[in-house]
């Protein structure tokens, strides 16, 4: 199986390794890591953060 960043966070926060996928995502973005903003929508979305 293959996932990516998004996919990542949202396992590491539904296993209660991290409390929250965003901040994680806004450290990612401004290391320069390019995520679309549709994507970060659908990435909160399904972490249930937005």
């Amino acid at each position: 199986m293959v996932i990516g960043s998004g996919g990542l966070l949202g396992l590491a926060k539904e296993a209660g390794f991290i409390p929250a996928v965003q901040p994680i995502l806004s450290e990612l973005r401004a290391a320069g890591l390019f995520i679309s903003d549709p994507a970060v929508r659908e990435i909160l979305d399904v972490a249930g953060e937005e």
